[in-house]
């Protein structure tokens, strides 16, 4: 697969080692972005440098988080899942810390903790497991044959 494919498209499948290549190409990104962020906020004068500064991380935000998308939905379909699972995986512990976060009483607590255990069922299953075997309805083993054993 190529960096094109790899980055871009959401279709096919990818292993557990380009998965976690691209989350580290993207952490690396990231840091270069909020430097760039911060020198720009540093060197130009008044409202410039923050709005440059803003200009820098929301496009660095958007790509970052396409390219997310696009290698986790892959690394899902390695697991043959649809890529639908990121709603859950992504969205549903992010409303629940929410609204967590404006309950006070002792259920805010309750959801908090459910929306981190779907995170971390979502790092193991992303992150940790093997894909299936062989080829599957999403495409082709990701692995050669002989590493695949």
């Amino acid at each position: 697969m190529d960096w094109q494919s790899l980055l871009f498209r959401f279709d096919g499948r990818i292993n557990r080692a380009k998965y976690w290549l691209v989350v580290l190409i993207t952490f690396i990104t990231a840091i270069v972005a909020m430097t760039i962020a911060i020198i720009l906020t540093g060197t130009l004068e008044g409202d410039t440098g923050f709005l440059a500064a803003v200009v820098v991380c929301l496009a660095l935000m958007a790509f970052c988080i396409w390219i997310g998308v696009a290698t986790a939905i892959k690394r899902l379909h390695d697991r043959e899942k649809s890529g639908w699972w990121l709603l859950l995986f992504y969205l549903v512990p992010s409303v629940l810390n929410g609204v967590s976060s404006v309950t006070d009483n002792p259920g805010g607590l309750l959801l908090a903790a459910v929306g981190f255990a779907i995170s971390l069922w979502g790092f193991v299953e992303l992150g940790c497991l093997k894909g299936t075997t062989g080829p599957n309805a999403y495409g082709p083993d990701p692995l050669p044959p002989e590493a695949a054993a």
